[in-house]
This record gives C-alpha cells, sequence and structure tokens, in this order.
C-alpha cells in the first residue's frame, strides 16, 4: 500500500472500531437521569408519587358508595370495564377528613389495581437524580406509622413527601381483609 491508501485505511479501521465501540458502551439519556413523580396536596401538605408506582391516574370518576363500616373506602368504580375499589387517600393517611372533593384517583398495584382519590393534583414532576428522594426519617405528619412517608424530594423550592405506595397497598389490603387499620398490628 502506498502512502494515501495506508491512511485511508488506517482511517477506515479508525472508524470501524469507533462505530463498533458506540454499540459496546451504554447510553446515556437525560431521561434515566431524572426521576418522574405526580405532585398532589392534601390540606395543604405537599405530596410526591412515584409515576413508576403507579398504573394510572383517572379524573371525574363516579364513585358508587358501599354500605361498609371502613371509611377509608369511599365505594367502587367503573374503570376501563372493571369494577375498582375507591379509597380516600387523605383518610388513608389518617387526615380526619378530605378539605375539598377527591376528583383524582390513581390506580396502582397488581390486577385488579385499587384507586386512591385525592382532590389536588398538581402536576408532573422530574427531579433530576442527583437532587433525588432523601431518607428524612418518618415523615412530618402524624399517621399510621406504615404509610408515613420516609422520604422527600425538593422541587421549585417545595419539599415533598414521597408516598410509600407499596406500604399504602399493603394496609389498605390488610384493612379491607383483616379488619385493622393502617399501621395497626394484627392481634
Amino acid at each position: 500500500m502506498t502512502g494515501p491508501d495506508v491512511r485511508l485505511a488506517s482511517a477506515l479501521e479508525t472508524m470501524r472500531r469507533s462505530f463498533d465501540e458506540s454499540f459496546a458502551t451504554p447510553q446515556r439519556s437525560e431521561r434515566a437521569e431524572a426521576e418522574e413523580f405526580l405532585g398532589l396536596s392534601i390540606a395543604g401538605d405537599p405530596f410526591a408519587l412515584r409515576t413508576r408506582a403507579i398504573s394510572g391516574i383517572e379524573a371525574g370518576l363516579r364513585i358508587v358508595a358501599l354500605p361498609v363500616k371502613t371509611s377509608e373506602l369511599l365505594g367502587i368504580a367503573g374503570i376501563r370495564g372493571r369494577l375498582i375499589p375507591i379509597y380516600s387517600l387523605a383518610l388513608l393517611l389518617g387526615y380526619t377528613a378530605p378539605v375539598a372533593e377527591e376528583r383524582w384517583v390513581i390506580l396502582a398495584g397488581a390486577e385488579p389495581p385499587l384507586g386512591f382519590a385525592f382532590s389536588e393534583f398538581e402536576g408532573f414532576l422530574r427531579v433530576p437524580q442527583e437532587a433525588g428522594a432523601r431518607g428524612e426519617g418518618r415523615g412530618a405528619r402524624s399517621g399510621p406509622s406504615a404509610l408515613a412517608p420516609v422520604e422527600t424530594v425538593q422541587v421549585e423550592g417545595v419539599i415533598r413527601h414521597v408516598l410509600p405506595v407499596p406500604s399504602l397497598i399493603e394496609a389498605t389490603k390488610a384493612r379491607a381483609w383483616h379488619g385493622t387499620r393502617p399501621g395497626e398490628e394484627d392481634s
């Protein structure tokens, strides 16, 4: 090979190696570097829910009350052809009563999901992972200990308690099946 051919072959080999290496290293994406939350408030207290922990959000559902002793159970609603139990998020968290109509419902849990109603939806939040959820001990609210938020996120200067959706589901099912209040031990 002559001088120009050697340089061309070397340049092609460098480009080929660079191309192959681009598939060998994982791509970094900005979406992977942020965690997504739903922002909501209950009685003026700011909260957040991880979007990966829920399966949907609905608004303005017709909730049909049931004759039950459980005050947290608001009733059932038809969602996508299924009857879903809808619980008051405010009552589950230990608030004495919702301060406004709970028109928003998040769906969470395995099939069939549970619905958790709240009144104030504040939007979708993206939190950079370096500023992500931090453990802060038990939450600032007095409420059932099993449901007390243990993490917070700060978005636009507002510190929000991150609701533990898996604990919320577990405590709600325990209440429904065993008659215990969220956070109470079975005796």
